[in-house]
């Protein structure tokens, strides 16, 4: 499955943009609404840990809660609001 299909698949609405993009650090699943956006690292322990399929859920359903609460933030100076698979 993509991951487009698995966005849609954990609620996220057609008008928010998923991307995926591997780092050092591990990989990051990202979501842009417009000037708005908030992604979250997977790193190689936790995805090892968990699965790569369920690691990407676990990202996608903690962006759908940020968008469904006070929407996502504003890109910052130092990029898009980030958080680790670790702190949700």
């Amino acid at each position: 499955m993509n991951l487009t299909e698995m966005a849609q698949r954990e609620g996220l609405p057609d008008s928010v943009t998923v991307e995926r993009e591997d780092t050092e650090a591990g990989f990051l699943i990202r979501a842009v609404q417009g000037e708005r956006g908030a992604e979250v690292l997977i790193t190689p322990s936790a995805c090892k840990m968990y699965g790569e399929g369920p690691s990407i859920n676990v990202a996608l359903d903690r962006l759908r809660q940020l968008l469904k609460g006070a929407g996502l933030p504003p890109r910052g100076e130092a990029g898009w609001h980030r958080e680790e698979l670790a702190d949700i």
